[in-house]
């Protein structure tokens, strides 16, 4: 009888994945508790209880308190970012095609994938839920360096991924949000030949911040690093003032783990390129002045 057993233990299972679903998460359709006790007799008896939860569009998975949200999942930097992260927090990573998304299936499995679609609407898209913090890692936001200036194609991708960064912050409106988004140091002096996607990088830093703005507890942190490399060695002297993509991910990392939003550079050769260039229109500047 129900006042003769005494509960030792109890846990809650999926038939769908077989695995365990902490308390407090929406469970998917079809759960089945198993409860072992102890009756009168001393002997251990199973009851087994199955009902039926909340339809679900997705299958769900369990997450913990932060989710961490990539931006770009098939870059290098994601790739040196992901390996730090996809062990220790829930991972969801946003794929632009269907073969993107088989592509990080195999190689994260521990991660959620979701495809979007060609106009950025996931309205269909069972986000992760039970979250008390969202960290969003812009690893690649609009057009991809270096690349050939396509307007039509970079504006679609970018006004995808902005629709997209818009309904995350939706979804997540009662949780802090910290978004991280690696940028360059092109986008703090755009000119010259790579104008075109500096200026891609200051559009998108905007509207980001524009829209985190609205959501009200969100806070953005933007990156502007040099070139990025695999390595640093002492046979490339070069090399040396570049950024690894390992560095780059651990700054990510920190600046999304803190409280407070920062706009830094990284790499020595970001500093180098940024003072040039100031020193270049201090140049301009004091030498129209002289010729007036």
């Amino acid at each position: 009888s129900r006042g003769a057993a005494s509960p030792i233990a109890s846990t809650t299972t999926s038939k769908n994945s077989g695995r365990a679903v902490s308390a407090g998460l929406r469970a998917p359709l079809h759960m089945r508790c198993t409860c072992w006790a102890r009756g009168t007799d001393g002997k251990s008896v199973t009851i087994e209880r199955t009902r039926d939860t909340h339809p679900t569009k997705t299958p769900r998975v369990q997450v913990g308190p932060t989710l961490q949200i990539v931006f770009g999942p098939t870059t290098r930097l994601s790739c040196a970012l992901l390996g730090s992260i996809v062990k220790q927090d829930s991972v969801l990573l946003l794929a632009r095609t269907e073969g993107e998304c088989e592509l990080l299936r195999g190689r994260w499995p521990g991660a959620v994938v979701a495809v979007a679609s060609e106009t950025g609407d996931q309205s269909q898209f069972e986000w992760p839920e039970a979250v008390e913090s969202v960290v969003i890692h812009g690893c690649a936001l609009g057009p991809i360096h270096p690349t050939r200036p396509d307007w039509d194609r970079d504006a679609a991708s970018t006004s995808r991924d902005l629709s997209w960064l818009r309904q995350l912050l939706q979804v997540y409106s009662r949780v802090p949000v910290h978004v991280v988004f690696s940028s360059s140091v092109l986008a703090l002096g755009p000119g010259g030949e790579r104008g075109y996607y500096a200026g891609w990088k200051c559009l998108i830093e905007a509207t980001i911040a524009e829209t985190a703005a609205q959501h009200g507890r969100a806070r953005v942190s933007v990156l502007y690093p040099g070139r990025l490399v695999e390595s640093r060695s002492l046979r490339r002297p070069a090399s040396l003032l570049h950024s690894t993509y390992a560095h780059i991910a651990r700054v990510m990392i920190a600046s999304g783990s803190s409280s407070r939003p920062r706009r830094t550079l990284v790499g020595l050769d970001a500093r180098l390129w940024l003072l040039l260039q100031g020193l270049r229109s201090a140049a301009r500047a004091l030498a129209s002045r002289l010729s007036d």
